[in-house]
């Protein structure tokens, strides 16, 4: 596995997060209101011409430089930009016609202003892209008149329709903004909205099988602006058979998988990765060795397609229509995502003692279920190449909230890879827990 999170220990799902406004973001609106809201009224000041500082104290500095500004400590100037940081209005999935012409859409974030009264003013002159959208264009129009907002125009490129995002910042020869992303929700040709989901969300996260093959599957998490801004580290496992003939635990096979998903892109880029070499829950650890390529694609929030291409000489390439296993919980289309509590613990864990295996989690309080999936070894796995591997999966109804959970454990034999097979592949309960035993907590 090549991503790392917290060791699997007893601290996974030891209690709920206590969300405690951060008293440095209090004080900043604190601040603001003394330091800085009596002048940028509209009538003294433009007020959102503040937004020119949100996250970065140092355009505060340079206009205190000029004789305007905030009063205060650095430590003041800080907690004001942040705080602005917090508020600044931004351009979140505006609506935008399928071939449209072009779309404007007001700008608030950055101010560019054409009056000459004070010098602070010129500090930021103009706004650039920083990273382009993938789906159209974009121009900008600012120094628009006192108080007056900037403008974007967004113009699709024929035929599009779904997310686009794009990043861009105010530059002068004094100081440049933090930078911003936007994004727009361009209409199907029917004028109906995009189903196909923003790929920069932690929504996608979740189990995903094809019913006719039931018995495998993938498990996926999503990192939103990991990478960069607008792009997310996607980390997956697909847990599978080795192909024909159908056998027993020796014939289970799991893959890893990892690549960037883009705001704007259609599907993202994987590479395939294979572990062997390992012992049950027991060194050494093991390397991921490419074995692979694919796409993912998401065609709304509970459907997918996974088109894989295998380098290790075996031949093997196909596509996979997946649907969810669980109900969707926090993915969203031409909205902005929601966050759920629970929903935030799935994903991929691992002990560092033991890299190469570990487990991946759906925590679903919307079904309610709780869904485990296990990548190890046999317990003598190590001298075994691919026939070492063995993967288990935990299931079991919770109720939401819940911070321990306990839960069978199963192991599914007699399939083959990426194929339907008659009889279907058997899940044996391998572990019944007991009060004091199989409990995740």
């Amino acid at each position: 596995m090549r991503k790392a999170r917290t060791a699997i220990a007893a601290s996974v799902f030891a209690s709920g997060f206590l969300f405690i406004a951060p008293a440095a973001a209090q004080d900043g609106a604190a601040l603001f209101a003394s330091n800085c809201a009596g002048c940028h009224n509209n009538t003294n000041h433009p007020r959102n011409l503040v937004y020119n500082a949100a996250g970065n104290a140092a355009i505060i500095e340079a206009v205190n430089a000029k004789g305007m500004g905030a009063g205060g400590s650095s430590a003041d100037f800080v907690s004001i930009a942040t705080y602005l940081d917090s508020t600044k209005p931004t351009i979140n999935m505006a609506p935008v016609a399928h071939d449209s012409p072009g779309t404007r859409i007001n700008l608030a974030d950055i101010i560019v202003s054409a009056a000459e009264l004070h010098a602070d003013w010129k500090i930021i002159m103009q706004i650039v892209t920083v990273s382009p959208p993938t789906k159209g264009t974009v121009r900008y129009q600012f120094a628009n008149g006192f108080a007056a907002p900037s403008y974007v125009t967004y113009t699709p490129f024929p035929g599009q329709s779904g997310i686009d995002t794009w990043t861009y910042q105010g530059t002068g020869p004094e100081g440049n903004t933090t930078v911003r992303t936007a994004s727009v929700s361009i209409l199907n040709a029917d004028g109906s909205p995009s189903t196909a989901p923003d790929l920069n969300q932690h929504g996608l996260t979740g189990s995903w099988f094809e019913p006719a093959t039931s018995g495998q599957g993938i498990e996926v998490e999503f990192f939103p602006n990991l990478v960069a801004p607008g792009t997310a580290f996607v980390q997956g496992a697909w847990f599978t058979f080795d192909v024909a003939p159908a056998g027993g635990a020796e014939r289970e096979r799991w893959y890893t998988f990892s690549g960037n998903a883009q705001s704007g892109h259609a599907d993202v880029p994987i590479t395939l990765y294979q572990n062997v070499g390992g012992n049950f829950n027991a060194p050494p650890t093991t390397g991921a060795t490419p074995v692979g390529i694919g796409t993912l694609a998401f065609a709304d929030c509970n459907n997918a397609t996974l088109a894989y291409t295998f380098s290790d000489g075996s031949g093997r390439s196909g596509s996979i229509a997946l649907t969810r296993l669980l109900s969707n919980v926090t993915c969203a289309a031409g909205a902005a995502p929601t966050a759920n509590a629970d929903f935030a613990f799935s994903g991929n864990w691992f002990d560092a003692a033991t890299s190469g295996q570990g487990f991946v989690f759906e925590v679903n309080p919307v079904t309610p279920f709780f869904f485990l999936t296990w990548y190890t070894y046999a317990p003598a796995g190590q001298a075994a190449g691919a026939a070492g591997q063995r993967w288990f999966t935990g299931q079991v109804g919770y109720t939401p909230g819940a911070r321990s959970i306990v839960m069978p454990l199963f192991q599914t034999t007699g399939g083959v890879f990426d194929q339907a097979t008659t009889p279907a592949p058997t899940s044996t309960a391998v572990f019944i827990p007991s009060e004091n035993a199989g409990r995740l907590s």
